[in-house]
């Protein structure tokens, strides 16, 4: 919008209003676009992969280090898809080699 009306520039209300009726401000609502930005839509997750997914959390004790994984708790759930496996994860692979 600052490209069409200039940075500071003042529209009165029954202006932007129009505008907003006529979709302008609307995002695409195109699935495919939608996909494609934001990736595929995850199924739902069971009960029981959702407990699974706090066991995991317990046993990492939230610090995961593996390098393509935002937090914990993606790198829980990708286990629990079986997108990862438990050692993938740096710390705990450090962890369980202290204790051989």
């Amino acid at each position: 919008m600052v490209g069409v009306f200039g940075l500071g520039r003042r529209l009165p209300r029954d202006t932007i209003l129009r505008l907003y009726e006529k979709g302008r401000f609307q995002p695409d609502q195109n699935p495919q676009v939608l996909t494609r930005l934001f990736g595929a839509c995850k199924p739902a997750l069971s009960l029981e992969e959702a407990q699974r997914i706090e066991a995991i959390l317990d046993l990492i004790e939230g610090r995961t280090a593996v390098p393509a994984v935002a937090d914990c708790l993606t790198f829980a759930e990708d286990v629990v898809r079986g997108n990862a496996a438990l050692t993938d994860c740096i710390w705990l692979q450090a962890r369980l080699q202290k204790k051989i």
